[in-house]
C-alpha cells in the first residue's frame, strides 16, 4: 500500500531530447525548474498520483548484473545524494537519447521530478519520476487587448493523459510505468527503462483471466465452457487467493495438454515472467474474469449470449443443427434476492 498524502515535490528539471537516428541531439538544462505551490500541486496530482494507482508493478533487470542497468544506477545515485539530482538527470537524458533509435520516436521534453514523503507499507521513502513528452495539444487562450477579448491558439502539455512515465521507489526499487504511445515503439520500457513486470497477485489475476479466455476459445462445447467457468468460480468463493497450479489442473480437463502448454508459453512471453504453478492470484481481482466467462457464453462461431442480469446464470445449453441454422434450448437459473 502506498500513501502519498504527505508527499512533496523537492526537485524538478526539464531537458529536451531528440531522435538519435535523425541526429537531432539534446539540450540539457543547467538549472532546476522554478517551482510554485500551484506547480507542485499540479505535479503531485497529475504526475505522481496516476502512477501509484496502477496495478502493474515492474522491476529493473539486466542480463548479467542489475547494477549495470542504467536507470537503476542513476536513480540509486540520486536517492543516495539528492544534491547531484541535476547532474544525474542530465545522465538520464543522455541515456534516453542513446535509446531513441527508432524512426517513429519524436523529439520532446524529458521531465524529471524528485518526490519525498511517500509511505510504502509503513516505510517512508522517496521516489524519482521520469516523464517523456512526445506530443503537445492545441488549446485556446483569451487575451484582453484594451477591452477587446481575442482568442489565441497555443500548444501545451496535456494533463489529462500521461504519455510516457515511470516512478521509481527508493524503498524497494520497484517501478510503476506507463506508455500510452507503445503502439508506435516499445523503446520506453524495453530499451530505456529496461524493466520487466513483477508477478504480483493482481497482475497474476489478469494473466489468469487471459488464460481462461484463451482456453474458453478452444472449447467447442458451450456446456464444457460453462462448466469450466463454474468450477473456477467455486474454487475461489471462500479464499482470498488461488494458485495458478490449481487453475492449470482444472483447465487440463477441457483442453489438450499441448494446447494448454502453447497458451501458457504465449502468455509467458507476453507478460515477461515465468507462469509457475506456485504463482498466487488475488481471488477478488480474478473473480471478475471468471464472471466474464460465465456471463459471455459462446453458442457457436460468431454467436455469443451475454447475460446482463447479475442474478441469472446459464445452467445448460442444448444446440441442434437445423436446415436453416441452429436451434438452441437454454436453461437459465435466477437466484432470489
Amino acid at each position: 500500500m502506498i500513501d502519498i498524502s504527505s508527499a512533496e515535490v523537492t526537485k524538478a528539471i526539464v531537458h529536451r531530447v531528440g531522435n538519435r537516428i535523425r541526429e537531432e541531439g539534446y539540450s540539457l538544462s543547467t538549472q532546476e525548474v522554478k517551482r510554485t505551490k500551484d506547480i507542485d500541486d499540479i505535479l503531485l496530482r497529475h504526475y505522481l498520483s496516476p502512477l501509484v494507482k496502477r496495478d502493474e508493478i515492474y522491476g529493473f533487470y539486466h542480463e548479467s548484473d542489475i547494477g549495470l542497468n542504467t536507470i537503476y544506477h542513476f536513480t540509486k545515485q540520486v536517492f543516495a545524494n539528492p544534491s547531484i539530482f541535476s547532474e544525474q538527470s542530465q545522465n538520464i537524458a543522455k541515456h534516453l537519447y542513446s535509446a531513441s533509435t527508432h524512426p517513429k520516436i519524436s523529439s520532446g521534453e524529458l521531465i524529471i521530478i524528485l518526490f519525498t514523503g511517500l509511505v510504502v507499507d509503513g516505510i517512508k521513502c522517496d521516489a524519482l519520476g521520469i516523464y517523456r513528452i512526445e506530443t503537445k495539444d492545441s488549446y485556446l487562450d483569451i487575451n484582453d487587448d484594451a477591452g477587446a477579448f481575442q482568442l489565441i491558439e497555443r500548444t501545451g502539455i496535456s494533463l489529462e493523459k500521461m504519455q510516457k512515465g515511470a516512478l521509481v521507489l527508493s524503498s524497494n526499487y520497484r517501478v510503476f510505468a506507463v506508455d500510452t504511445l507503445s503502439q508506435k515503439t516499445k523503446y520506453w520500457m524495453e530499451s530505456f527503462l529496461k524493466i520487466t513486470p513483477q508477478s504480483t497477485p493482481k497482475v497474476c489475476a489478469k494473466v489468469g483471466g487471459e488464460l481462461l479466455k484463451a482456453i474458453s476459445s478452444k472449447i467447442s462445447d458451450p456446456n464444457s465452457a460453462l462448466e469450466l467457468g463454474n468450477r473456477i468460480s467455486k474454487s475461489i468463493e471462500n479464499s482470498e487467493t488461488i494458485s495458478l497450479g490449481v487453475i492449470k489442473e482444472i483447465s487440463s480437463d477441457y483442453v489438450e495438454q499441448d494446447s494448454l502448454n502453447e497458451i501458457l508459453s504465449n502468455l509467458q512471453v507476453k507478460n515477461g515472467f515465468d507462469l509457475a504453478d506456485e504463482l498466487t492470484l488475488d481471488s477478488p481481482a480474478f473473480a471478475k474474469y471468471t464472471k466474464s466467462l460465465t456471463k459471455h457464453t459462446r453458442i457457436a462461431d460468431g454467436i455469443t449470449l451475454v447475460m446482463s442480469n447479475t442474478s441469472a446464470n446459464i445452467s445448460k445449453i442444448d444446440i441442434q443443427k437445423t436446415q436453416s441454422g441452429l436451434f438452441a434450448t437454454i436453461a437459465i437459473e435466477i437466484m432470489e434476492d
